[in-house]
């Protein structure tokens, strides 16, 4: 997977067509030109991250936004905070989505219980800003025990 914010179209093509990534991650203002322009360059998928704020607003293009295959719901580019999740649990995602933002061992479980197709821990498993072996350790059993 790479990760971009607002790279060039040609760039991200590229590195698929060349075997380097499977999937585009887009953090940046791509809209549905963009995306659209890329999908049909070389039929790569996309993970689109949508960050979110406090009001159910911010929600309401997810709905109509139909281009990515994935969306990601952060709170800001590795804020390491959550974002209100509470604004998750009545709305109807149109694709799968990512959780991500603030999540670690203390609010792992309540992160999976809004049923995400995927969480993606960075911070949360990190001290002092670097990977910590131990805490990925756990929050990977905790997955699996909640899965059962």
């Amino acid at each position: 997977m790479g990760v971009f914010v607002n790279a060039p179209v040609a760039e991200i093509a590229a590195l698929h067509r060349d075997g380097i990534i499977e999937i585009a991650q887009l953090h940046g203002s791509e809209d549905e030109d963009y995306i659209k322009d890329l999908q049909n360059s070389c039929g790569i998928r996309i993970i689109k991250t949508i960050t979110l704020g406090e009001t159910k607003s911010y929600l309401l293009p997810l709905s109509s936004y139909l281009l990515p295959n994935y969306y990601l719901l952060d709170s800001g580019a590795g804020s390491g905070k959550t974002f209100n999740w509470d604004l998750l649990e009545a709305h109807q995602f149109t694709k799968p989505w990512f959780l991500a933002g603030g999540i670690n061992l203390g609010n792992i479980e309540k992160a999976m219980a809004l049923k995400p197709y995927a969480i993606d821990v960075s911070s949360g498993a990190e001290t002092e800003g670097i990977k910590d072996r131990e805490k990925i350790l756990k929050l990977t059993l905790q997955v699996k025990r909640e899965e059962i």
